[in-house]
């Protein structure tokens, strides 16, 4: 008996646009209201998505240590301030690692891009 393999990609690859309804949106404004805490995240995090898992993991930063990582003023990005905190304390939360490597490939695959904040060069700010 012959099995059929499919091969599914767990995200949408850089060349191929996404129209605005299956595109993850990452603005602060269009925060999923149903997971209020990083706790309800977590539970449900079988089913989320790299850039769901982020964003609840930005959410509750901005709420709870902005001084680790927080959204822009408008909303339109996120910014790390402390690099070290955030992937030794925060990412294991979220993801099964610790590594900040790890976590900026699967930003870059999922078509984020980062800059250095002009205000400090330490800071780095993320968006897509």
């Amino acid at each position: 008996q012959k099995m059929k393999l499919t091969s599914r990609l767990p995200y949408a690859p850089r060349h191929r646009k996404m129209d605005s309804a299956s595109s993850p949106s990452f603005s602060a404004a269009t925060a999923i209201k149903t997971h209020t805490s990083a706790k309800a995240s977590r539970a449900n995090c079988a089913a989320d998505t790299f850039p769901v898992k982020t964003h609840h993991l930005i959410v509750h930063l901005d709420k709870n240590n902005p001084k680790v990582a927080a959204f822009s003023a408008d909303g339109s990005s996120f910014e790390v301030y402390d690099q070290t905190t955030f992937s030794q304390q925060y990412l294991p939360q979220y993801f099964k690692h610790s590594n900040w490597g790890s976590f900026v490939r699967q930003l870059n695959l999922y078509g984020f891009t980062s800059s250095r904040s002009r205000d400090n060069s330490d800071v780095q700010v993320w968006r897509h």
